[in-house]
């Protein structure tokens, strides 16, 4: 895939509005697939500020922190991203490996 592109594109976005959460939602999808989990995390936080993009944003925080084996945060961003959708499958499922 072109996730280099994607980070470079959404990167120069940033460059323009560092706080733009769609611009930080895909820097952050391109960075969890180059393995840049850090990154990746501090542009979800950024992304999770506005209403229409906060549950996705906790929802692929809790799935990082649930890789990385922090499975209480993990389950706290779970928990966040239900507050907004409370039909995210994707929080449930984390939740219940918890």
């Amino acid at each position: 895939m072109e996730y280099e592109k994607a980070y470079e594109y959404a990167g120069k976005a940033l460059t323009i509005d560092q706080y733009d959460p769609q611009a930080n939602y895909i820097s952050g999808q391109a960075a969890v697939r180059m393995g840049k989990v850090y990154d990746a995390m501090d542009r979800f936080e950024i992304a999770a500020i506005t209403t229409e993009l906060r549950s996705a944003a906790y929802t692929q925080l809790a799935f990082i922190y649930f890789r990385e084996g922090d499975k209480e945060t993990a389950a706290e961003y779970a928990r966040k991203s239900l507050v907004g959708n409370a039909y995210n499958l994707t929080a449930y499922q984390i939740l219940q490996q918890v």
